[in-house]
């Protein structure tokens, strides 16, 4: 006998099937809270586009019209510049750097664009603008302090620093100026301007603060560093009033051939045209020659109160033999 296939109902859920239903209709409740959150939504768009608004017009104002919120806020004129200085500027500089506007506030002040005009010439290495509430200005300045000065190719005198840097010396007095001995030896640009940043500044500069520490008697004598033997031989040649030629050398202390120099200077019977210091402990001094006595006399009283040119004033042929002093233990 045929066995009948045995046919399984697939299982079924309620979701299967159809419901012919209508959905129900939303509540007066919700209807509300839909609208509701519908106008809260608005209503932050339009604080938040208010907002937004008024930023970018309140900076736009700030850039283009910063009296608008002086006027607003009643803040009274600029009244004093507080000044701090390491250097020669004075008040006077400063305010006719800063060209502030005769009724400008502290709101209106923009400080970077004025630290930027403070720090605008070279004498100037560092500066900082404060507010001072209520109407005052604070300018702290860090000057540049000259080590040497230079004549450029126009003629005019700069002062170098010990960076190597080069300003005009605003607010140095000319003999403040003459005082500083003046730097040769060093090379122009390619295009026959001062260069950018003199080099070896650091070491002309360590030079003469130990000379002003140890030897300011020296110092006061010196008028001329020469630096063309820097770079290579490592020597810096000085004139000085008593003695033409004075070589240092980078390679040994300044303080040791200082010593050397005054020692040689002190002991030497007669004036001296060259001291070399700058070969350690073994000195090395040539006096300077002595003219006849009767080339002198025959000099008439006018002829005496001009200086001879160096050339003339040294005669090779009496010239003493240079001698050497060695200062080891």
């Amino acid at each position: 006998m045929n066995e009948l296939p045995d046919f399984q109902p697939a299982s079924r859920s309620w979701r299967d099937i159809a419901q012919q239903v209508r959905p129900r209709a939303m509540s007066r409740e919700g209807r509300r809270r839909y609208v509701v959150a519908g106008l809260k939504t608005a209503a932050a768009i339009s604080v938040l586009t208010v907002l937004v608004g008024g930023g970018v017009w309140l900076a736009r104002t700030w850039t283009s019209d910063r009296g608008w919120f002086s006027n607003v806020s009643g803040q009274s004129p600029v009244k004093r510049l507080v000044l701090q200085t390491n250097g020669r500027l004075n008040e006077q500089w400063v305010r006719n750097t800063l060209a502030l506007p005769a009724r400008a506030t502290l709101m209106e002040l923009d400080l970077a664009a004025l630290r930027a005009r403070l720090e605008q010439p070279s004498q100037v290495e560092k500066a900082t603008v404060s507010k001072i509430l209520p109407d005052a200005v604070k300018i702290e300045l860090w000057e540049r302090a000259p080590v040497v000065r230079l004549r450029a190719p126009d003629g005019n005198i700069f002062l170098v620093a010990r960076d190597g840097i080069s300003f005009a010396g605003l607010g140095f007095s000319p003999e403040a100026l003459e005082a500083i001995p003046l730097l040769t030896g060093f090379e122009l640009d390619a295009a026959g301007a001062l260069p950018k940043r003199v080099p070896g500044m650091d070491t002309v500069a360590d030079l003469l603060a130990r000379a002003a520490d140890m030897a300011p008697h020296l110092l006061e004598r010196w008028t001329v560093v020469d630096i063309s033997q820097l770079e290579f031989d490592g020597l810096v040649e000085v004139q000085s009033t008593d003695i033409p030629r004075i070589i240092f050398s980078k390679e040994y202390g300044f303080s040791d051939q200082l010593a050397w120099l005054d020692w040689t200077r002190d002991k030497a019977s007669g004036p001296l045209k060259m001291v070399n210091v700058g070969l350690g402990p073994r000195v090395i001094a040539e006096p300077a020659a002595v003219e006849p006595a009767s080339k002198s006399g025959a000099r008439s009283a006018g002829a005496a109160t001009v200086p001879a040119p160096r050339a003339a004033a040294v005669s090779t042929a009496a010239r003493p033999p240079i001698f050497r002093i060695n200062f080891d233990n």
